[in-house]
C-alpha cells in the first residue's frame, strides 16, 4: 500500500509510514469510528416496554381531540371552483352556519364525545388506577368511533347522490354541482382510533386480564 500523506510505497502491516512518520489507519480502525456498537436490543425493549405503551396509550384519544381543531370536510363546487368552504371537526360536532343553513352531525359529535371520554378513561388508567374497565371501555370507544366516522362518510356521499337540485331545464343530482373531500385530520382521526384500540387490546392481553 501506499502512505496517504507522502505517497510513498510502504508494508501493508505498517502502522506509521518510515519515510514521513504519518499514522497509517487500517480497515479496521476506520470501521471501528465509522461504525459504532448500538445495542438494537435495548432500543426494542424500551418499544416493547409495557410502561412506554401505557404512557402512549391515552396519547392516542388525545390526538383524537386535536384532530377536530382541523377541516374535516371540504365542501366545494364543480361549476365555480372558486366557491368552497371547509368544516372543522368541531364544526360538524357543534354546528356552524353556513349561508342560511345550519350545519351539524350527530355522529361526529358522538365522535367527539366518546374520544373525551376515552381519553379521560385513559388517563385515569395511566396516572390513578390499573383496572381492566379503564382500559376496556377507552379502546371500545375507540372501535365505536371508527364504525361512526365511516358511516357518517357513507352518508354524506349517499346524500350527495340521492338530493335532487331543482333547475330551470331539468333536476341534476347535487352530487354533479357539489363535492365533498374528507381531509387528512378526518382520516388522521379514523386512524388515531383504531390505534387506540389496538393498544388497548395488546394491554388487556398482555396484563393478563383475559
Amino acid at each position: 500500500m501506499f502512505c496517504p500523506n507522502c505517497g510513498k510505497e510502504i508494508d501493508d502491516s505498517s502502522k506509521f509510514c518510515k519515510y514521513c512518520g504519518a499514522k497509517i489507519e487500517t480497515n479496521q480502525d476506520a470501521t471501528k469510528f465509522s461504525s459504532p456498537n448500538v445495542d438494537f436490543s435495548k432500543v426494542l425493549s424500551i418499544i416493547s416496554n409495557l410502561n412506554f405503551i401505557e404512557k402512549v396509550f391515552p396519547s392516542s384519544f388525545g390526538l383524537v381531540l386535536l384532530m377536530f381543531l382541523f377541516p374535516f370536510v371540504f365542501v366545494s363546487c364543480t361549476i365555480d371552483p372558486t366557491k368552497q368552504i371547509s368544516l372543522s371537526g368541531l364544526n360538524l360536532a357543534f354546528g356552524t352556519k353556513v349561508g342560511n343553513e345550519h350545519i351539524q352531525s350527530t355522529l361526529v359529535l358522538l365522535v367527539f364525545l366518546f374520544g373525551l371520554a376515552a381519553f379521560v378513561l385513559s388517563i385515569i388508567y395511566v396516572v390513578k388506577s390499573k383496572k381492566l374497565l379503564y382500559l376496556a371501555i377507552p379502546s371500545g370507544f375507540g372501535i365505536v368511533n371508527l364504525l361512526i366516522l365511516i358511516i357518517f362518510r357513507h352518508n354524506s356521499i349517499n346524500q350527495l347522490n340521492e338530493q335532487i337540485v331543482p333547475n330551470s331545464l331539468f333536476n341534476v343530482k347535487l352530487s354533479e354541482v357539489v363535492t365533498i373531500d374528507f381531509s387528512l385530520a378526518f382520516w388522521l382521526c379514523l386512524l388515531l382510533n383504531l390505534t387506540g384500540s389496538i393498544i388497548g387490546i395488546y394491554l388487556i392481553k398482555k396484563k393478563d386480564y383475559v
